[in-house]
């Protein structure tokens, strides 16, 4: 009897390692394709992340040589506009472009005076350089009063001025040009309308700013 049971039991561990091998194949095949998946997954995250950091990585390259060449070429164009400043620190030209237009019309002026008989709303408080406005209005002054317009009898000017003139006369050789004269004094006036528009507009805004100090206070 003992060894029927030793058999029947000998038996019946068989049958159960079976059962047991027959689920365990499925599951560890399931197991199996979970864990490659798994890992391709991490792969891939990996490979994202570091085509993320190499994108990002060339983005900055690309805005740190942008930022470059933009400084380059800044320098490269405020090259010429070096070159036409003042050599005497004293006299300096903040608007390079009115500046232009204001050196154009002295010289047309003094090449031609009966050019001051038609400058429309042109004055010398129009003129964004003081000394090429102060020369002006002596110029615009003697004309007006039937007198020589000439450098050699302007007044009030100092030998690095006269320095400065006399360069600027040699600058702008050339014959008298009506329409250029004329795109000149549109430059001078369309830059101090802009200049005023702006100092009003600053005006009015601390103007504001002042009425609700006021107000906070209050």
């Amino acid at each position: 009897a003992e060894e029927q049971a030793r058999a029947q039991a000998l038996v019946e561990e068989k049958d159960s390692e079976s059962r047991t091998r027959h689920f365990q194949g499925p599951f560890a095949r399931v197991l199996a394709v979970i864990c490659v998946a798994f890992s391709l997954f991490q792969l891939y995250a990996s490979v994202f992340a570091t085509m993320d950091a190499m994108k990002l990585e060339v983005d900055k390259a690309f805005r740190r040589r942008v930022a470059q060449e933009k400084k380059r070429q800044e320098k490269i164009d405020l090259e010429p506009m070096k070159a036409l400043q003042p050599k005497d620190r004293s006299i300096r030209y903040d608007n390079m472009k009115s500046a232009m237009a204001e050196e154009g019309i002295l010289c047309q002026v003094l090449r031609d005076p009966s050019l001051m008989d038609s400058l429309g709303r042109l004055t010398p408080e129009s003129f964004s350089v003081p000394l090429l406005g102060r020369v002006f209005a002596q110029l615009l002054n003697r004309h007006r009063q039937g007198l020589e317009v000439q450098l050699g009898v302007l007044e009030d000017i100092t030998p690095e001025e006269m320095a400065h003139l006399t360069g600027v006369l040699q600058r702008h050789q050339g014959p008298v040009n009506e329409k250029a004269f004329r795109d000149c004094i549109r430059t001078v006036l369309t830059e101090h309308q802009e200049k005023t528009v702006s100092s009003d507009e600053d005006l009015l805004a601390l103007r504001n700013k002042l009425k609700e100090s006021k107000g906070t206070k209050a």
